[in-house]
């Protein structure tokens, strides 16, 4: 046919733009009753209080704990889920596996990451805000069981 894969990446990049201005653009309000739709509540937990300059932000930030918790903690489970799913068809094909076999079982830990969003959002909202923390460490504790069973 033709096509390398240069021309696949620009157009998921050209169907992307797309799908930004035409459908995402239009939403974009300043506020929920811009939209007829209710205020939203200030959230008590915020990090950045007070007035919106991008100096107090970045200040408010910078001096926040619970910022570079989170911060460390997406960079070390984004590297893990990176590694894994660059090497999961790899380490399937070294243990036995065809390769069509290998690429059609690495799909399957990328899709679960879909109910698993849904599931820890429904999580967090059932539950008091209060409660994030004991939450995100039991899933920590969980995860962390997971990953050493696998090894």
């Amino acid at each position: 046919m033709g096509v390398d894969f240069h021309a696949i990446f620009w157009l998921s990049g050209a169907t992307i733009g797309a799908l930004l201005l035409l459908v995402a653009l239009p939403l974009f309000r300043n506020s929920p009753a811009a939209m007829g739709l209710p205020p939203v509540e200030q959230n008590e937990h915020r990090v950045v209080r007070g007035r919106v300059d991008t100096r107090a932000i970045l200040s408010q930030l910078a001096a926040s704990c619970e910022f570079w918790a989170v911060l460390l903690l997406s960079i070390c489970c984004t590297t893990a889920r990176e590694a894994f799913n660059t090497n999961s068809a790899d380490l399937l094909v070294s243990q036995g596996a065809a390769t069509d076999v290998a690429a059609a079982l690495s799909s399957a830990f990328p899709l679960m990451g879909v109910p698993g969003c849904l599931f820890f959002g429904w999580l967090i909202d059932r539950y008091d805000r209060r409660r994030n923390g004991e939450i995100v460490g039991s899933s920590l504790v969980v995860l962390l069981l997971i990953t050493v069973a696998m090894v």
